[in-house]
């Protein structure tokens, strides 16, 4: 049992926990390294001792399967306790099974809800799903649905007089999928259901046990502001700064041998080897492999392992007791377990432009999983090699601005490479035998290149001329364009709408694209109504015969990292509460709609825009179907491809997640229709970034006659 403290051994505020009555219900929360995990044996073994069945064991359930297998090896050592995923320890004690959507699988909890629900307190009696004591670890990772779950059987329970006393341990630092799981704020509301949270008493765990001070200063820098807050690493031992160093790519000696060399000079130290990205399992395996060739072929005694979820290879469970074993892991299966040593490989892979503040939060996490020494790597060409070209990662030399749970503004990350340079070393020696190989690789290239360079240079220079004839030629049509269009700009400014000027505009703009000229006559046709020169002509929508009002575009500038979704909720608010749209519809620029329509399923589900509690989404058509006052509406999250009913409500997200090169003809037509079709106000939901972003500007550009409104909302 490694790292497994004794009594003895406990601080102050875990002998408070461990020595807290067993008839009480607790919520432990605390941060990465503060002991969550040996709370939850340390208090089953004293639960274990005070059942009144000598046969019976207490339960310590959770979500993820890598820490069931190390919280196994951790307490098998005593017969009182069993270790279990809590999807599987139910499965076994009901008739449910997991539900299947083509690839995706899922635990039913409606239907399990829907089951303590019906059932009167004998019967919950009777089925005994839970003993007396049990113990829920990872709470953060489980769906609101456990917690009503749980009130629910200790309301009907205790008016039996049956004892039911659950200890539920949780980090919202570390929780797996936040759009589908629970915050701290979740989980209580859950239990405030019935009485049930009255009967429980809340601790904190607030130290950090774990890692060294260096270590514990450098991961605090990606902390994203949640409700468990950082562990007070002041006390922590001192240690050596983490390390950066480059390699080429996931086979790259270099790195492998860096991996089994820390191995060979430190046989009975834990390592493991943690992938950040998404999508990660056949890096996983990548790896792995390279890793186990490399040991078999030197014939080294050490065991190499990886965990991937549903891998069918893998017919072994994880091995945490031999010391001489390397773990290759991905970063959902990392959470709640430790390592003498990590390293984390090629970290610029990530896609920092759109998932920088998610990756910083999986980083807090996986840099926590080291104790002693901690090593991040990043790729590098041959290219880069050759000319000591060694860049460092973006995720580590930019800073994110976000609010914590209190609603102060707090940095997250790196502001620049000085900074990062303080808290790490960083090795930017290659290996001889790494370098040689570039060298002659890059001096093969170069011989082809001459010899191909001889062949072609006339054509070469051809290529030239024509290219610059075709540059200058474009050039000069852009400039003739921009010309009509500043003059057709000016000549809406200044001049009355009458036949022969709208004759004028159009004969003068009708060399331009068809979506340029959309907006300009879009513009001309507004001032007309606004001067009275044009008849109001009033479109009236077809499904509700209601009059519609010229549209406007409202931008809403929102703060914050749920600002997004928390003004989308209260729109989604205002429009059902003002308007009779039976659909509202919801366009996601650039992220996939499943995405979006799981955070936005999840928040409606949990009633949290307090709209309705019959929520019924349909994930195959990405629309949520729900009932107010009598009457069914529909939201619907759709792409810029999709088809888009003009008469209804429209809100676009994601704007800022587009680049230069995103504003595509796709896009450009998916605004131009924003300006022009809708019947009803559009808004469009953009995070305040310091910066304006490519799709703002796109959009002040074509759209500066008044008809765009600025808004500005602190959530």
């Amino acid at each position: 049992m490694r790292h497994f403290p004794k009594n003895t051994d406990l601080s102050d505020e875990q002998k408070i926990i461990y020595s807290e009555h067993l008839d009480k219900a607790l919520l432990i929360t605390g941060p990465p390294g503060t002991g969550k995990t040996v709370m939850a044996i340390m208090r089953a073994l004293r639960m274990g001792k005070e059942m009144e069945d000598v046969n019976a064991r207490v339960p310590i359930l959770m979500h993820n399967k890598t820490l069931y297998e190390f919280t196994s090896s951790q307490a098998s050592v005593n017969q009182n306790i069993k270790v279990q995923t809590l999807m599987s320890y139910l499965l076994q004690r009901t008739n449910l099974r997991m539900l299947r959507d083509g690839q995706n699988i899922s635990f039913p909890w409606g239907l399990l809800y829907r089951m303590i629900d019906s059932r009167n307190p004998d019967e919950i009696k009777k089925l005994n799903l839970f003993p007396k004591f049990v113990i829920l670890d990872e709470g953060q990772d489980f769906p609101k649905t456990l917690w009503k779950v749980i009130s629910n059987i200790w309301m009907k329970l205790r008016s039996v007089d049956v004892n039911f006393v659950p200890s539920i341990m949780a980090d919202e630092n570390q929780a797996l999928n936040v759009d589908e799981n629970s915050t701290i704020d979740d989980i209580r509301h859950g239990l405030s259901t019935t009485d049930c949270f009255g009967s429980f008493k809340e601790s904190k765990l607030t130290k950090n046990y774990r890692n060294t001070k260096e270590i514990a200063a450098f991961a605090e820098k990606f902390y994203v502001g949640n409700q468990t807050e950082k562990a007070d690493s002041s006390q922590c031992r001192s240690g050596v700064k983490p390390k950066l160093f480059w390699h080429r790519g996931y086979k790259n000696n270099r790195l492998i041998e860096r991996i089994v060399n820390y191995k060979k000079s430190n046989p009975y130290k834990s390592v493991g080897v943690i992938i950040v990205n998404r999508n990660s399992a056949s890096r996983v395996k990548t790896l792995f492999k390279g890793i186990e060739n490399y040991v078999r072929i030197n014939k080294l005694d050490i065991k190499v392992q990886y965990y991937l979820s549903r891998d069918r290879q893998r017919t072994q469970a994880l091995d945490f007791d031999n010391p001489k074993t390397i773990t290759v892991i991905t970063r959902q299966s990392c959470k709640g377990l430790e390592f003498d040593c990590v390293f984390v490989p090629k970290i610029n892979d990530l896609e920092y432009d759109n998932l920088g503040f998610e990756y910083s939060r999986d980083l807090y996490v996986v840099f926590h999983r080291a104790r002693d020494q901690l090593f991040i790597t990043a790729g590098i060409s041959a290219d880069e090699e050759k000319g000591n070209i060694f860049t460092v990662p973006p995720i580590l030399k930019n800073h994110l601005k976000t609010k914590d749970y209190r609603g102060k503004t707090i940095d997250v990350g790196f502001r620049d490479e000085d900074e990062l340079l303080s808290y790490i070393d960083v090795d930017r020696s290659l290996d001889r035998e790494q370098r040689s190989k570039a060298e002659e690789i890059l001096k093969q290239r170069q011989r082809e290149k001459l010899l191909s360079d001889e062949n072609i240079e006339s054509k070469k220079e051809q290529v030239k001329e024509n290219t610059n004839s075709i540059k200058i030629k474009a050039e000069e049509k852009n400039i003739r364009i921009q010309k009509i269009y500043n003059a057709a700009s000016l000549f809406i400014e200044k001049k009355k709408w009458t036949i022969a000027n709208d004759k004028l505009l159009r004969e003068s703009i009708s060399t331009l694209a068809g979506g340029d000229q959309g907006i300009l006559l879009a513009k001309w046709e507004r001032k007309g109504l606004k001067d009275n020169r044009l008849p109001k002509i009033k479109i009236a929508s077809k499904k509700t015969k209601k009059k519609i009002k010229s549209p406007l575009l409202e931008l809403d500038f929102v703060t914050g990292s749920d600002g997004t979704f928390l003004r989308l909720l209260d729109i989604i608010k205002e429009t059902i509460s003002n308007d009779d749209h039976e659909i509202i519809q919801i366009i996601s620029s650039k992220k996939k709609p499943k995405r979006v329509f799981k955070k936005v399923s999840n928040l409606l589900t949990n009633n949290k825009a307090g709209i309705s509690d019959q929520i019924m989404p349909n994930m195959s058509s990405n629309t949520i179907h729900f009932f107010y006052k009598g009457q069914k509406r529909s939201i619907k999250i759709i792409s810029p491809n999709d088809e888009v009913d003009w008469f209804q409500k429209i809100i676009l997200l994601g704007v800022e997640d587009l680049k230069s090169e995103d504003i595509s003809e796709d896009i450009q037509e998916l605004l131009l229709n924003l300006f022009l079709k809708p019947a009803h106000n559009t808004c469009i939901i953009h995070p305040n970034t310091d910066e304006e972003t490519p799709g703002v500007k796109y959009m002040y550009e074509k759209n500066d006659d008044g008809n765009l409104i600025t808004r500005y909302y602190e959530k």
